[in-house]
């Protein structure tokens, strides 16, 4: 096991503040501070060292085929091809029902206009999409941001307020955290659980900017919120309000996006929190796309 020095214990891993010494080589198996197991390094990317979990076959199957109805969506979206072609796809794809309602339904961006003018949009179309209501949760303990993020997601869903308390057992949370991976995907697994569905799969740990936009915006066409695990570092970019000079691990929860896509709208559990700086963290954000999948890159998002 690499060595660590912690600076800070006090956040645990719903915030973590702490530096770790140089990596383990790509074939030795580590634990990481969030609690996550069973990885490897692979590559370093903006002073962060790129853990590779296992994916079983099953999910390695539902990427591929969510992945290529995500993409299919931004064709549509960007108005390449026509909702009849799309929805012909999608039910080639698999796709459920009332997934195919939800997400051929969504308005698709009108790039003839953009976000500065002072035309207006026309009906079919929208360069945003929020999920509403979806509720900021602040969370219970230092260290409860998965659980918190799971409840806002499962709330926005299904209306149903799960118990952080309740939820911190299947999402193996302990005061390091919940973690990334510890031999299965608890976030994934959870939400899928209290949601009584199939639809949630991991994206990570290495991070495109263009594939997390595409997920995210299939998430919230399809009413579902997105988990995004940040994984901060000095240096590079923050949350907004989080202390820059820290590394922080935390969970939080995706419910919208403006600006065509561009923008990203998230919940923030610190805010209402015991954690020490929450004052500085606002309940609902927005950030560009890029900077929030550098700020997820490492870990990644249950979508």
């Amino acid at each position: 096991m690499r060595k660590k020095r912690i600076l800070s214990m006090a956040l645990a891993s719903a915030v973590i503040v702490l530096t770790f010494a140089s990596q383990a080589m790509a074939s030795t198996s580590i634990v990481e501070p969030d609690g996550s197991t069973g990885g490897v390094v692979v590559k370093t990317v903006d002073g962060k060292s790129i853990v590779d979990y296992p994916v079983s076959n099953e999910d390695k199957q539902l990427q591929q085929k969510k992945g290529s109805m995500a993409d299919l969506h931004m064709q549509y979206k960007n108005g390449k091809i026509s909702k009849e072609t799309y929805v012909e796809k999608l039910k080639k794809l698999g796709a459920s029902e009332d997934i195919i309602i939800a997400v051929s339904n969504a308005k698709t961006f009108d790039t003839a206009i953009s976000s500065n003018s002072i035309q207006p949009l026309s009906l079919s179309s929208s360069p945003q999409n929020v999920i509403i209501p979806f509720y900021q949760m602040p969370q219970a303990t230092t260290y409860y941001c998965g659980p918190a993020t799971a409840s806002e997601i499962i709330n926005g869903r299904t209306w149903s307020t799960i118990s952080q308390y309740t939820l911190a057992g299947p999402l193996h949370c302990t005061t390091s955290g919940t973690p990334w991976y510890d031999g299965s995907y608890p976030m994934k697994d959870t939400l899928n659980s209290y949601m009584n569905t199939g639809f949630y799969i991991p994206y990570g740990t290495y991070v495109e900017s263009s594939t997390f936009q595409s997920r995210v915006i299939y998430d919230i066409d399809a009413n579902y919120g997105t988990a995004g695990d940040a994984w901060e570092v000095p240096g590079g970019p923050h949350l907004i309000g989080h202390p820059v000079g820290s590394t922080i691990y935390h969970w939080f929860a995706i419910y919208g996006y403006g600006d065509y896509g561009n923008s990203i709208y998230y919940k923030d559990s610190v805010a209402g929190s015991s954690v020490s700086w929450s004052g500085n963290v606002p309940a609902s954000s927005a950030m560009d796309y890029v900077t929030l999948a550098r700020i997820v890159n490492g870990r990644g998002i249950i979508w």
